[in-house]
């Protein structure tokens, strides 16, 4: 039987710093919908324990305002 060693991967952003919690700290969202209430959940969302990484909306104008804010990735369909 042939053993073998693989060094693990951690990625710096994994670890966090001062700046930003480890990954195993953090709750990751994604919002669907960013009309008025949706706008107002994405606003209250954001903290040192969360990170929105995407959103989803039909209209383009929304859409990409939202992701502008959450430095994310924006979406037409949520699925």
């Amino acid at each position: 039987m042939v053993g073998m060693a693989v060094p693990y991967v951690i990625t710096s952003t994994a670890l966090g710093n001062k700046n930003k919690l480890p990954a195993s700290e953090r709750v990751t969202l994604a919002h669907i919908g960013t009309g008025g209430r949706g706008t107002y959940l994405l606003n209250c969302c954001q903290g040192p324990r969360t990170q929105s990484i995407a959103v989803a909306d039909c209209y383009a104008d929304r859409r990409e305002v939202a992701a502008a804010t959450i430095v994310g990735k924006g979406y037409v369909d949520f699925c």
